[in-house]
């Protein structure tokens, strides 16, 4: 399966091309992530620039609908580089990809208009996930740093996390079991345990007990989820399994 297909989102494909400018220095990298981008979607049209003089330029010029720029190619000041691709008046979504950053940098490039921050050694999927968010104009925050965090919103995505992912991580988080999440979401086990493994993937969990305590942090449950799951998921049976494991693992969740 090509890296982030999901026949949910095949609304995309009735959408007109999606333009798409990649701005980073090194080639073999703007080549890979163009390759992955047009392999996912044909939708996708990719275009590659290497500095960030030529992203502005390129950008003022075709008007792409998404810029994804390495933070690197921001200078001299980064967020004054950031302002000068978003000031237009049909301004692109923007996806700062980056090595380390602090989170006060990336709250500063949120606010600045980044639409979107993922780490540049991010899977491939996470890289389509990220541009088909922006493409349905939404934001997407990976890591620990998070869309409401910047915005004020809880409905965003956290740690990179699909909304299909935070709605399985949600009903994980009340102690429910692979099987009972399929049942409640119409999905199969299989399709479930996938979800589970990307979410410990970009979540760097390693264990059950660290995607509960993630859950929990991210004040993800799924009597707050959507309404459906009220009626589908017994909460107070899942929350009884939740707190065994957590008296199993001698784990405190806060």
């Amino acid at each position: 399966m090509v890296p982030g297909s999901d026949p949910d989102l095949a609304v995309i494909e009735s959408l007109s091309p999606v333009h798409i400018l990649v701005a980073d220095a090194q080639p073999l990298y703007r080549i890979g992530l163009r390759a992955v981008l047009e392999c996912a979607d044909t939708r996708f049209a990719v275009g590659e620039t290497d500095t960030g003089a030529s992203a502005l330029r390129d950008a003022k010029r075709d008007r792409p609908a998404i810029v994804v720029i390495d933070e690197a190619l921001l200078q001299p000041d980064r967020l004054d580089g950031l302002r000068a691709l978003v000031q237009d008046s049909a301004p692109p979504k923007v996806l700062v990809t980056f090595t380390a950053m602090h989170s006060d940098d990336m709250l500063g490039l949120s606010r600045a208009g980044a639409s979107g921050l993922i780490e540049r050694n991010a899977d491939a999927s996470a890289f389509v996930d990220a541009v088909r968010a922006l493409a349905h104009g939404r934001d997407y925050f990976a890591g620990r740093f998070t869309a409401s965090s910047a915005h004020g919103r809880a409905d965003d995505i956290v740690f990179g996390l699909t909304p299909r992912e935070t709605e399985v991580l949600s009903i994980l988080a009340e102690g429910y079991s692979n099987r009972e999440i399929a049942h409640s979401l119409g999905l199969s086990v299989r399709t479930v345990e996938s979800h589970r493994m990307s979410i410990r993937r970009k979540t760097k969990a390693r264990s059950l007990r660290d995607l509960v305590r993630i859950g929990r942090h991210l004040g993800l449950s799924a009597s707050g989820a959507d309404p459906h799951l009220r009626s589908t998921v017994p909460i107070a049976s899942g929350r009884r399994q939740a707190a065994d494991l957590v008296r199993s693992e001698k784990m405190e969740i806060v």
